[in-house]
This record gives structure tokens, C-alpha cells and sequence, in this order.
């Protein structure tokens, strides 16, 4: 497309652990192949299996950096000039700077960073807003909050894109039937201060206290918080109500089994477990940080709720729980947003128009 016509693209990350910028970063190389020349480099070789999985199955052209550190980047260098890259796509810290200043001394004009959180590390804060200031041509936030809060802290206005995430919904979705002997609550996170996994456990213990027995609550995820997190259940006898599951390679019958899902996050971008919930019609119950707002509309596919707020959290699930034909509904109207908004085809047409908009600007 030269001219538009076909672009040679660069999608750059530091690794490819489990995460959702990791995983959006392999739907936008899926997406963009079919319009440009996509080469997606990782400068470690550290890849999740499932994401493996995903490389392989969208047939992505993936190159791996090898050897020490500056060896690495003379790779890199060497790759974009000899790769005639037009367009470099950067996600999180470590690849911003790369991408812009490798990219700057290869002469890539088109150097784009990504930023994935509505809050920074305060350590991260400063050298993402000197690359994005003086190095990258633009930065993506995928959220609009982060992008208002750090347009307001000294990063350039005018070189900020909002391009919300993607979800690819799954086959054969429908309205679920829901056993009112036992509804099963569901929650996937990293066992991080971010997600605040306590204020839900305390919402769980609310609930059977109140009489409401027949709840199961599952917590999926991984991370450095997992024995204080199973110490917490512990502790407040939840043993029995109260699932732990570490990672499941079958995430999707979690959310299929699920009847509820619930967020009660300290913070967050633009949520892709919330966009996930939805997507398998389910009614959100989540706190009112960052781009939440945006998935949920309160008492019209969920309800949201001020975060640490037990006693809001807790009544918010009674609602569902005690009526489930508006269980139902929400669940439909969750499906019905997703797929209305966040689907694919609008994300790639973000990104294509924007790209459009960079050749415009030659």
C-alpha cells in the first residue's frame, strides 16, 4: 500500500509472558497481516505456551533476538533497516525505548509506543514520559482514562491515541441457564495488590453470613500473592465456597460454568478479563476505576461499584442473585456491547485508519 498500499510493520515486545498486552499485541499482528507485511519481534525468548499457541495458529511471522544485550539491538537495527520497516508498534516500557530510539537511529519516522494501564509504576511514569515527549512519533494508550490522566501530567496532548482492545468472542455463545442451587461467582486476575483479591473474599464471607449459601466463587489466576491469597480464605473458613485455580489452560470453561463475574480491582486499563466475561454473557460486577465505565453500564449489564466497598459489592450480587431473569438480561446485554464494540473488525479498522493517517502525514 504504498500510497496505502502494503506497509512493512514491526511489532516489538520485551517477552511474552501471560498478559493481556501480550496477548492484544498478537491479535493486532493477526489483524494487520491480512492488510501489510507484519514481522513481530520479541528481544527474550520467554513466550507463554498459550500464546505460543496463538503465534503458531495465526501463523505470525515471529522473530526471536539472540545474545547478549547489544548484540540484540544491533539485530534489531539491522533487521529494521534491512526489513525496510515503516512502522514500528511498541507495547510497555522496556519495548517503547527500544523501539524509539533503535528505531529513531534506523530511521523508522513512524515510532509507536503503547502504554497499557490507566496507572503507571510512579518508577515507569518518568522514562515513559521522555520517550513519548522527544523519542516516540506517537503512543497508544489502550484506555481512556490513562490517556486524560497522563495527557494532564506533562505528556504531549497532541501525540496521544485512545484504541481500545479487542475481543475475539467465542463459537457457539448463548444465553446460559442458571441452577439457583448453586450460582458459581468468577473472578480472573494476577494474585496482585492491583486486583485486590481481599475485598472480594470479604464480599464471599458477606454473602454466607447473610444466608446465602448457595454460592460457589472461583479465582483464577497466577502470581506472588497466591499464598496470602489461600492463607486469607483460610482464615476466614471459606475453604469450602471458595476456589482457587492457578492458570487453567481451560479458562473458557471457567467463564461458560460462571454465572456472575466480579472485578474488584484497585485500578485497571481497559479490562480485557471484563471484555472476556462479557463475551460469554455474563453481568459484571466491578469497581468504577479506570476505562470500567465503559464496559459496564450501571443496572444496564451490571453494576458498578466503588472499590473496597464490601457492603456496595455485596448488595450488588444480591440483586443478581435474588433476581435471574436479570441475570439473564444483563448477560445478554453484556454479550450484545462486546460484540457491537469491541470487536476485531472495529479494532483493526482503528489501527488501519490511523495508519492511514501516518501516511498522509509523510
Amino acid at each position: 500500500m504504498k500510497n496505502q498500499g502494503i506497509k512493512n510493520i514491526c511489532i516489538l515486545l520485551k517477552d511474552l509472558p501471560a498478559g493481556g498486552a501480550e496477548k492484544q499485541a498478537i491479535l493486532l499482528a493477526k489483524e494487520l497481516t491480512a492488510y501489510h507485511k507484519v514481522t513481530f519481534v520479541l528481544f527474550n525468548n520467554r513466550i507463554d505456551e498459550k500464546l505460543d499457541r496463538l503465534i503458531q495458529q495465526y501463523q505470525i511471522n515471529l522473530v526471536i533476538l539472540k545474545g547478549n544485550k547489544a548484540t540484540k539491538l544491533f539485530q534489531f537495527f539491522k533487521l529494521l533497516r534491512s526489513n525496510k520497516i515503516d512502522i514500528i508498534f511498541s507495547f510497555l516500557l522496556t519495548a517503547n525505548v527500544i523501539g524509539s530510539l533503535v528505531g529513531g537511529l534506523a530511521g523508522i519516522k513512524n515510532r509507536i509506543g503503547g502504554i497499557r494501564n490507566a496507572l503507571l509504576d510512579p518508577k515507569k511514569e518518568k522514562p515513559e514520559k521522555l520517550i513519548h515527549n522527544f523519542f516516540s512519533s506517537l503512543t497508544i494508550f489502550n484506555n481512556h482514562n490513562g490517556a486524560e490522566y497522563y495527557g494532564s501530567r506533562g505528556f504531549e496532548k497532541n501525540k496521544i491515541r485512545v484504541i481500545t482492545n479487542c475481543i475475539t468472542l467465542p463459537k457457539d455463545q448463548h444465553t446460559k441457564n442458571i441452577d439457583l442451587n448453586l450460582i458459581k461467582i468468577l473472578t480472573v486476575g494476577r494474585f496482585v495488590e492491583q486486583k485486590d483479591h481481599f475485598t472480594a473474599i470479604l464480599t464471599i464471607k458477606n454473602l454466607v453470613n447473610l444466608g446465602y449459601k448457595n454460592i460457589q466463587y472461583t479465582i483464577v489466576g497466577y502470581g506472588v500473592l497466591e499464598n496470602k491469597i489461600r492463607q486469607y480464605i483460610h482464615q476466614h473458613k471459606l475453604n469450602e465456597v471458595i476456589n482457587v485455580s492457578i492458570n487453567p489452560a481451560n479458562i473458557n470453561d471457567y467463564y461458560n460454568q460462571a454465572n456472575i463475574y466480579l472485578c474488584t480491582s484497585l485500578f485497571e486499563g481497559i479490562s480485557n478479563t471484563i471484555l472476556e466475561a462479557m463475551s460469554f454473557h455474563l453481568p459484571i460486577i466491578a469497581t468504577n476505576v479506570g476505562d470500567n465505565k465503559y464496559l459496564v453500564e450501571n443496572g444496564h449489564n451490571g453494576y458498578l461499584v466503588e472499590k473496597q466497598n464490601i457492603d456496595q459489592t455485596t448488595h450488588s450480587i444480591i440483586k443478581l442473585i435474588d433476581q435471574p431473569k436479570l441475570m439473564t438480561l444483563f448477560g445478554e446485554k453484556s454479550y450484545a456491547k462486546v460484540k457491537a464494540e469491541f470487536s476485531p473488525t472495529r479494532f483493526t479498522d482503528n489501527y488501519l485508519q490511523l495508519i492511514k493517517e501516518l501516511d498522509r502525514t509523510k
